[in-house]
């Protein structure tokens, strides 16, 4: 037997009250013999022993009152052996209820994952009576409601707290949730159900530090608490996933991708419905094998301006993650502006960076003179450099163009330069051995981006570039790619919203082979559409970032945005709010895995609640009560005062006649 309530059985010594009583009661007399009395006292030593007897009982059925009042106040509870005194019901059940996009998983009679476990719930809970409900979700995990009985969970008005969602779960944070509640209101006995997939990133088996502390908390309340997992594992093999990666928008249509999964190995190709400003289409995808990045382009109206579009797979094993959405602008500012004091240097970047998409104005500006004047950038998404760093009044205009977004790249000087910009200024130039000993660039070492490999997986040929010259940096920059000596080749400093990429040698003929173009295209092509998507970049969140507020744009009054994807306007912009990403993947863990992860084997799965029996301790408060009151009751009847016999009063009667 354990005890809620410890601290009052510091009370029990008084227990021994009544007799200290009785004791005090005593002295107040003085025992003093008479010699008359001596006979009274030997004719009634019998009815005497009767009453000392009588008072014994009394004494005792008060102590026993007092014990009882004491451990009634402790809140004593059953578990074991003692369970056989208690109703076996728990205090309160608690529902933790994982509503991720994953348990809308259709089972094999039609059900969702999240109908089953709700059903299930409600089935066996109805049977228990005297506890009482609380349902934690993980849309509103610090809202626990209060529940008068399980059939409430079925009703449309608690749609919005057991309904689907597209969102993902956090299963630590609930439990946590569930125990934080649990203790604040000093509740004695409880048996928690935890309804999920068991999908991974729902349980975040890695979060190591919070499992063990919820491991911790649950293994001194097991005494207390039972857990009960309600896990429905039924695979579906024709359930595909779809997700939005980036929406880039060109003069006349959009370059998209997107990342596609499904369960089965299959060939067969998928048939995706787009919608564009509420215009439906329908393009094919030839899908291979179970993982496919697609890469559709999508045309639309070069006048038009901002709009909103989403792509929905075919109806599968589950609806909620077969849809994607994206928004887009206007004609992204995709234009270089080359500034470069060699004439050779400033044809090679002229051509390395013309949009190829843009036939009309594609062709970048192109000056000798580092003079910039404000709005100089105004239509440009990428600034390259070649010549000293700006002077004070062209580094304002620089700075605030990489601060909004925008890309800058430098090429050194090919005299020696005192500037000075980001905390960043060029040092020595450093000369190769000899034309047959060049520089050459680490081949080993993997490469970051703009310098990493193609989408098709070709190495851009770094390794097959001679350099005979190069200039050094001073300043705080991350190293992109390096010689084969460590002096870094390209590397890069934050600036606002935009990047600084500092290029250590120049694409002409005396300091490096790069104006072949084969490294120096494809990596300033990078750069250029970076800078015109972080300028102006179309607005994406996730489901469930915090905070989000706005009204539905494509189902109007039919969406909440924390709990499905859609096109929203937020701050009068529109955004993509689409499911996380997690929800994406498709591993699960068995429920061996959960139970380790609580450090306790004994709890149940739904396949054991038929069959097995889970102990629940629970409050036995309510005997000690009764028991206190049996104990006055009985002490109430000994201490009535005796009754006297009738035969007895009629012969005192007649022996006052006869002495009469």
């Amino acid at each position: 037997m354990t005890f809620l309530q410890p601290l009052i059985l510091f009370g029990l010594p008084l227990v021994l009250l009544p007799v200290l009583i009785h004791l005090l009661n005593r002295l107040r007399y003085r025992t003093q013999q008479w010699a008359a009395m001596r006979f009274l006292l030997s004719a009634q030593k019998q009815s005497i022993r009767r009453s000392r007897l009588r008072q014994w009982l009394v004494l005792l059925m008060r102590m026993l009152a007092v014990l009882a009042i004491i451990l009634f106040l402790a809140r004593p509870m059953t578990g074991g052996w003692s369970s056989a005194f208690s109703s076996g019901q728990p205090e309160f059940i608690v529902l933790i209820l994982d509503r991720s996009a994953s348990m809308e998983t259709r089972l094999p009679n039609g059900q969702t994952r999240r109908e089953r476990a709700l059903q299930s719930f409600v089935e066996t809970v109805a049977v228990r009576e005297g506890a009482e409900l609380v349902l934690f979700e993980n849309i509103r995990p610090d809202e626990p409601q209060l529940l008068k009985q399980a059939s409430e969970l079925l009703e449309p008005e608690m749609e919005r707290f057991v309904g689907s969602t597209e969102t993902t779960a956090d299963v630590p944070d609930m439990i946590g949730k569930a125990f934080d509640w649990l203790e604040d209101n000093e509740i004695g006995s409880a048996e928690i159900w935890i309804a999920s997939d068991l999908e991974e990133n729902d349980w975040d088996p890695d979060g190591s530090n919070r499992w063990e502390a919820l491991s911790a908390r649950y293994q001194e309340k097991k005494d207390r608490f039972g857990l009960r997992l309600l896990n429905y594992d039924a695979k579906q093999g024709n359930n595909a996933r779809l997700l939005s990666e980036r929406v880039v928008r060109r003069k006349d249509h959009l370059d998209c991708t997107l990342k596609l999964d499904r369960d089965e190995n299959s060939d067969a190709p998928l048939v995706i419905e787009l919608i564009v400003n509420g215009e439906r289409r329908e393009i094919p995808c030839d899908f291979e094998g179970t993982s496919f990045r697609w890469q559709p382009k999508v045309e639309v109206d070069p006048a038009s301006g901002e709009g909103w579009g989403k792509f929905k797979l075919p109806t599968d094993g589950n609806d909620a993650d077969n849809e994607a959405y994206f928004v887009f602008g206007s004609p992204s500012r995709t234009k270089a502006f080359v500034i470069a004091q060699n004439k050779v240097t400033r044809q090679a970047l002229s051509t390395a960076s013309t949009n190829f998409s843009d036939n009309e104005n594609g062709r970048p500006k192109i000056s000798s003179s580092t003079d910039l004047e404000q709005g100089s950038l105004d239509t440009t998404s990428l600034l390259l450099w070649q010549g000293p760093l700006p002077n004070p009044a062209s580094a304002q205009t620089v700075k605030a163009f990489a601060e909004k977004g925008g890309v800058v790249i430098f090429l050194p000087p090919q005299t020696n330069d005192e500037g000075v910009f980001a905390n960043c200024s060029w040092t020595e130039v450093s000369n190769a051995p000899s034309p047959d000993q060049p520089f050459k660039i680490k081949e080993n070492e993997s490469r970051e981006w703009p310098l990493s490999d193609t989408e098709e997986g070709f190495r851009l040929p770094l390794g097959e570039i001679s350099f005979l010259k190069r200039r050094g940096l001073k300043g705080d920059t991350r190293r992109l790619a390096s010689f084969e000596d460590g002096t870094p080749f390209l590397s890069r400093a934050s600036l606002g919203k935009g990047n600084l990429y500092f290029l250590h040698t120049l694409p002409e003929e005396e300091w490096s082979d790069l104006a072949d173009g084969f490294t120096l295209v494809p990596m300033i092509q990078r750069l250029l559409k970076a800078g015109a998507s972080q300028l102006d970049p179309p607005v994406f969140h996730t489901l469930g970032t915090p905070g989000l507020v706005g009204e539905c744009v494509d189902a109007p009054n039919q969406k909440d945005i924390n709990t499905h994807a859609g096109i929203y306007r937020i701050n009068g912009q529109l955004a993509a709010v689409n499911r996380p990403p997690a929800e994406n993947a498709s591993n699960t863990l068995q429920a061996e895995q959960c139970k380790d992860l609580l450090g306790e084997e004994s709890i149940l799965t739904v396949e054991d609640t038929g069959s097995g029996s889970l102990e629940v301790p629970a409050e036995v408060w309510r005997w000690f009560l009764f028991l206190t009151l049996a104990a006055l009751m009985v002490e109430a009847l000994l201490v009535l005062p005796g009754r006297k016999k009738p035969e007895a009063a009629s012969g005192l009667a007649k022996h006052q006649e006869g002495t009469a």
